[in-house]
């Protein structure tokens, strides 16, 4: 029903608006002037695709060595004004000037923003009455928040996809995320955003753990690593090559030369900043740091789930026999410090100071029951077990459902890696068998079902968690196309 609506919609503005006029100028006789290569000549380009699709207007797009037209839409051309202000990354600014309107920003990510703006917010007034802009005014314009504003309330920051999507109320509630985990509305299955988001942000940044709640996500999976001095950050790498500008300022002002996580102080990598998504060499740096795990922590106290990756650097808690004899890596401490214990989920560990061998439900129980005798709060269950190796899922579950304070949730290794021959019809059977019980699946890292097929297939087979590299994607599927029977 809501894509028809929305069909319906972009049907009457197409027949609406083909006479939109900017300062006395149809905007059918603008030309669009963006970079040859590069993010913003495909964020120009795709203003380009959805202006048609919504108005049926065709603008021409040329490069920015083209001579001036009388008209313009110009993306972050700076050589179009020589006098263009300089943008922070997540500046944005729309004007108008010299008969041409601007679309400027720091970043693909803050000029997308101010697209999605105009497309979305501004363009469906303009059926109404011509547009007229005073020079130099500017029509709509951000600008960066300082970190701690949005670390003391996340709702502050102003997230890159927030003209394209707004939540239901109900999807940002701790009540219902905590329902997700006990299956009580078959409608509302349990999503973790794979290391944050990270089409938006860096992964395991601050800023995508704040970006995938606000967007309604259930929760995040963060990778945890310490450093020189004892502090839990968030990292994947065992080195800061891949996601930070580290190449460009090791052995500088006293920076050690070392690539290593374990060889930097928090003091020190505070002077690094996070590359865009991924990382790798092409991504552009952002204004972003790595973040510390108590940061994520207050940052998700009633808001969000999360789960603890890179556990061979790591225990939850010190207990003896199972988690004790480890390096003075716990995160129990930090769930003091922050009054959150019930954000982490007892997903991941190692037992002992084993770097390899993964503790078992009956010690996942007792990790559980420490937290719940020394905080009086009640931790969550999204254990691993295996389907396809161990097969530990089936028995890991029975052992939860049985003895837990909570849930029972089982994060199924090996289901739906691909096509593995006899793996849907166990997960399928074990689904069934355990109704009460919450399985999740891993669909990341370019995954042939992180999609809305794959996504659909996975429901049908009796999974209620997903794990995704697509969080928005993934939520859309959800509330506007995944097909139930279930009450």
């Amino acid at each position: 029903m809501r894509k028809l609506l929305s069909l319906m919609v972009f049907a009457v503005m197409a027949s609406a608006m083909a006479e939109i006029v900017i300062n006395d100028v149809p905007l059918k006789d603008f030309v669009i002037v963006a970079p040859a290569e590069g993010a913003v000549a495909k964020t120009a380009k795709s203003f380009a695709d959805r202006l048609k699709q919504k108005t049926e207007i065709a603008l021409p797009i040329v490069a920015a060595d083209a001579p001036p037209a009388a008209h313009e839409i110009v993306f972050g051309v700076p050589s179009r004004d020589a006098a263009a202000p300089q943008f922070a990354y997540d500046d944005i600014a729309v004007f108008w000037k010299n008969g041409s309107l601007h679309f400027a920003g720091g970043s693909r990510f803050s000029i997308g923003t101010a697209v999605n703006w105009f497309l979305n917010e501004k363009l469906p007034q303009l059926a109404d009455k011509p547009l007229t802009i005073a020079e130099n005014e500017r029509i709509f314009s951000s600008s960066a928040v300082e970190r701690d504003v949005y670390l003391a309330d996340p709702s502050k920051l102003p997230v890159h996809w927030r003209y394209t999507w707004k939540p239901e109320d109900a999807m940002m509630l701790w009540q219902t995320k905590i329902d997700s985990l006990y299956k009580r509305n078959p409608k509302r299955p349990l999503v973790i955003a794979h290391r944050g988001d990270a089409r938006n942000y860096p992964e395991n940044s601050l800023e995508g753990v704040i970006s995938a709640y606000q967007m309604g996500m259930t929760g995040v999976e963060v990778d945890v690593r310490f450093t020189k001095d004892g502090i839990a950050i968030l990292q994947h790498d065992e080195t800061l090559n891949r996601m930070t500008d580290f190449n460009d300022l090791k052995g500088k002002d006293g920076l050690p030369e070392s690539a290593k996580v374990t060889d930097w102080t928090l003091e020190q990598l505070r002077k690094l900043h996070l590359r865009e998504g991924r990382g790798g060499p092409k991504a552009a740096m952002t204004p972003y740091v790595i973040p510390t795990l108590e940061e994520v922590l207050t940052v998700a106290k009633e808001r969000l789930f999360i789960i603890l990756d890179k556990h061979p650097n790591w225990r939850y808690v010190d207990i003896e026999g199972i988690q004790s004899k480890a390096l003075p890596n716990y995160i129990f401490p930090i769930m003091q410090k922050t009054g959150n214990y019930t954000s982490c989920l007892i997903a991941f560990g190692r037992l002992g100071s084993s770097p390899e061998k993964d503790f078992n439900a009956e010690q996942a129980l007792q990790v559980q029951k420490y937290i719940y005798e020394k905080s009086g709060q009640k931790p969550y269950f999204l254990l691993r077990g295996w389907i396809n190796k161990a097969q530990t899922a089936r028995k890991y579950a029975e052992k939860l459902r049985a003895e837990s304070l909570t849930n029972a949730g089982i994060i199924i290794n090996g289901a739906f890696y691909g096509e593995r021959p006899g793996i849907e019809e166990a997960t399928k059977k074990l689904c069934s068998d355990m109704p009460d019980v919450l399985f999740l699946s891993w669909t990341v890292n370019k995954h042939p079902n992180d999609n809305p097929a794959g996504w659909q297939r996975i429901y049908d087979a009796g999974i209620r968690g997903f794990m995704t590299d697509n969080p928005l994607g993934l939520l859309r599927f959800i509330v506007n196309d995944l097909k139930t029977t279930e009450k």
